[in-house]
């Protein structure tokens, strides 16, 4: 039988001050995945037409400490954890199984012509 555990978990959405290019985002990447792995933090990150969405999960103090860490990047700005349905926000204790884990990685949408 699989093992549960409870994972802290914490979304927000903000702006970019500026467009981010490949490059830049690539930068952002390798040093998130480098902190995250440190911090045993797991989640994904969406960035498209200067806006970011991103989840973060782990143990609550190191995803704490990470969001604190966002809020005083000067890349974004208007940061807010945006309001669920069911709950007031989306800040929260969720359980999952522990081999359900997922690192981040990155996609680019595909383009048609």
């Amino acid at each position: 039988m699989r093992g549960f555990s409870v994972v802290y978990q914490l979304a927000y959405v903000s702006s970019s001050r500026t467009r981010l290019y490949e490059a830049l985002l690539n930068d952002i990447l390798t040093v998130s995945e480098k902190n995250n792995t440190r911090d045993g933090i797991s989640g994904i990150l969406m960035y498209h037409d200067q806006l970011f969405f991103q989840v973060l999960e782990g143990e609550r103090t190191c995803v704490k400490n990470c969001y604190d860490r966002i809020l005083l990047d000067p890349r974004h700005s208007a940061i807010g954890v945006p309001p669920l349905k069911w709950s007031t926000n989306w800040d929260s204790i969720i359980p999952f199984q522990e081999d359900q884990r997922w690192q981040e990685s990155e996609t680019t949408p595909k383009r048609s012509c």
